[in-house]
Order: structure tokens, then sequence, then C-alpha cells
């Protein structure tokens, strides 16, 4: 009987031409993908969230202003290398540090109310101003000096004073010490960018644009014991709300 030989086909050879499902590379890659976009779209919600509730906590720093409001960079640098808080206390000194807000977007306006848990003894000055982001921060915006109350001590001799100029001095002080801050104390600030105004109580000034534009950029609020102040240390808290009645 004749036999035909079967050509002999090495077992590697066999196995190779299994179908066997192996993974695209194209699929991992794309789930890869798709993992480090879903973790990248976490973490910038993180971050957003964190800047919300610091932006909600109305959070300012203590520092020299300097070279730190030259740029937005430095601004931010500083806003997370240094620590902020709600509340801040300020000294007064040829190098003392002041206290310097959020920064406010150009076009818009921020409205908060300062609160003096505590400060020295004797009359307290505080200077707010309001600063444009950029080389000559120093020269933009504008700013109000705030005074503790004020009396009016009048000798009582009908001789030196009449009763109508006591009483027509009396009414033109009562509005201004009714509005500025003391011990225990609350004003009310409101900035407007896009209208170029500030007002603390009852006092309104008008901003400056930076290199004589029309309008002002993003800008910061600051704020320092004046020259004059009598109380050289206060403890200040910056809130949204208005102080319960």
């Amino acid at each position: 009987m004749h036999q035909t030989s079967l050509p002999v086909v090495p077992l590697f050879a066999r196995l190779c031409s299994l179908p066997v499902a192996l993974p695209f590379k194209s699929d991992s890659a794309t789930m890869f993908q798709q993992d480090m976009q879903l973790e990248s779209e976490k973490t910038l919600q993180l971050h957003r969230l964190q800047q919300q509730r610091r932006d909600q906590q109305m959070l300012w720093l203590l520092s020299k202003p300097g070279s730190l409001l030259r740029s937005h960079h430095s601004l931010r640098q500083a806003r997370q290398r240094y620590s902020l808080s709600s509340e801040v206390t300020l000294t007064a000194g040829v190098n003392a540090e002041i206290a310097i807000g959020p920064m406010i977007a150009a076009g818009s306006s921020l409205h908060f109310w300062i609160h003096v848990p505590d400060c020295d003894e004797g009359e307290l000055s505080l200077n707010l101003a309001v600063r444009q982001i950029g080389d000559n921060w120093y020269e933009t915006g504008g700013g109000i000096c705030i005074w503790g109350p004020r009396s009016l001590c009048v000798r009582s001799d009908t001789r030196l004073h009449s009763e109508e100029s006591l009483h027509q001095a009396r009414s033109m002080l009562a509005p201004a010490a009714a509005s500025l801050l003391h011990r225990g104390g609350w004003a009310e600030v409101y900035i407007d960018l896009a209208a170029r105004r500030l007002r603390c109580g009852e006092e309104e000034v008008a901003l400056t644009p930076g290199d004589g534009g029309a309008a002002l950029g993003d800008a910061v609020p600051t704020l320092e014991i004046g020259t004059l102040s009598a109380a050289k240390a206060a403890t200040l808290r910056f809130e949204w709300a208005a102080p319960a009645a």
C-alpha cells in the first residue's frame, strides 16, 4: 500500500496560526487618556472649589506691597505663599506691613464690611486705598482716611459762640462721626472699578486709572494704620455681610 507523507509542521507555527484575541494598543491608549482627563477635571474642580471658598471667606494677606503689586504673577504667588486670613492685625511704623485684599477684576465691583474687634487706646485712623496692579501701582487708584469718632468740645460762652453757630458745627460733624471706625465698630466699603469710585460710610472719592487710561484695570483694596493714628495697633475682620442688628 502506498502511503503519502504529510509535511511536518512545527508546534510553534501551529500555535501561532491559532486565532488569539489580543488587546489593541489603541484601545489601551484611549482608556489611559480618558483616565488622565478625568483626573485632570477632578483636580481642576477641586482647585475651583478651594478658590471659591477662599473668595467667600474674604481672605487678605499682610505684606509690604513693593514688587508684589507690579504684576498678576507676583500677586498670585504671594497669595499662594503667604498666610491668608479674614482677620488681620495691623501695626503702625515705617516698616509696617499693610493688608492686601482679594483681586477685583476690571469692570467689576466689591462690597464688604470692616469690623474692628480690638485696637489700642486712642483715636484710630486707617488708610483705605484701591491700587491697580502694574508697575506704577502706587500712582493709581485713590484712598480715604478713616478716622475714629470725633467729639466737639466748645466753651459754653455765648459771648464767644452763639447757639446757632454751635448747632451748625455739631450738625456738620454728626454724620461723619456716625460712620467711622472705632473699637467694636463697623464700616461699609464699596468699590466700583467701572464707575471709578470708592465709598466708605459717607465719604466717596474718584479712582485714577494707571498710565492715563480711561478705565481701571484689575485692582486690589489695601488697608494700613494712618500716620496720625493715636492707636498704633488694630485687629480688623473682613465680612461679606452686614452686621446683625
